[in-house]
């Protein structure tokens, strides 16, 4: 087994990064498998240098740091995204559309939107002969139909990417390649076998399934998606939302063991705030186990 953790390089950690991290490690330690470690810094208009010294800085403060199998940079892996992005060309087509462009399109015809998010129509997809401006955007062309999976949290699962987003951007109009995309030659190239994340990310998993494939993934990964801590008016801790960043509780010289103690009741794992050794949550994880 081998997985990741890989937190997106657009603002701090804050305690719901944490919750991924217990999740990741103990799964891991439960299967006897490996984590690595992959900054996802592909958005690289959010990205800042300061983001990743405190990851850094967090991440051996807490233990998970020396853990890690590898360290991984998404800004310094552009060569196998050029090369699984020229390996799909059969498949994929510029596009200028603006997200303004999308969202008036779905106002007149709404039997083209999703309930979900904001569903690509594919307006591009048969213009034969695109005018490519200089800010040009590239799609992979969907297919009709289902992905079914078996997450190793939530059982079973069925999804149609076609009627979820549409076809979907590989490389946005500044040249940055997008978070679908990346990941997914990410995990390929990295020999992920388990990816363990938030449900938040549940409604990616057709899609990614379906770039696997495409890509020539006979084996791709097994999906585990667990819930998220919420805050008290149930809404989920996000740092676009400026929640509490791991920052301050290293700068006010908090045992790191009682911090993943708090998270880890805060879970549900433990019936109370106790001191956790990072390198001994598997066994909150033993019924995971294959």
């Amino acid at each position: 087994m081998k997985t990741r953790f890989a937190p997106s390089l657009t603002g701090y950690l804050h305690q719901g990064h944490l919750v991924n991290a217990i999740w990741t490690w103990g799964l891991a330690q439960a299967m006897g498998g490996e984590v690595i470690i992959r900054v996802e810094d592909h958005d690289q208009s959010r990205a800042r240098p300061e983001f990743l010294e405190a990851l850094e800085k967090d991440l051996q403060w807490l233990g998970f740091w020396d853990l890690a199998s590898e360290i991984q940079v998404q800004s310094q892996r552009n060569h196998f995204y050029q090369e699984a992005f020229e390996a799909l060309q059969e498949d994929v087509y510029p596009c200028q559309c603006s997200r303004k462009d999308i969202q008036l399109f779905l106002e007149k015809h709404p039997e083209e939107s999703s309930d979900t998010e904001l569903r690509y129509p594919n307006l591009c997809r048969d213009n034969h002969n695109p005018l490519e401006k200089k800010e040009t955007a590239y799609r992979l062309r969907l297919p009709h139909g289902e992905r079914t999976f078996n997450d190793l949290i939530l059982g079973p699962q069925s999804q149609n990417p076609w009627e979820q987003c549409g076809d979907f951007i590989l490389k946005d109009k500044q040249g940055h390649w997008s978070y679908q995309f990346a990941c997914v030659v990410d995990d390929f190239e990295s020999g992920i076998t388990n990816v363990i994340r938030g449900t938040d990310l549940l409604e990616s998993t057709g899609r990614q399934l379906f770039l696997h494939e495409k890509l020539g993934n006979a084996n791709p990964p097994i999906f585990a998606h667990h819930h998220l801590l919420k805050d008290s008016s149930g809404r989920k801790l996000s740092k676009r939302q400026k929640d509490f960043a791991i920052a301050q509780w290293r700068e006010e010289g908090k045992d790191p063991k009682l911090v993943l103690g708090e998270i880890a009741f805060g879970m549900g794992l433990i019936p109370s705030k106790d001191a956790v050794d990072p390198a001994s949550l598997g066994e909150f994880f033993t019924s995971y186990k294959p």
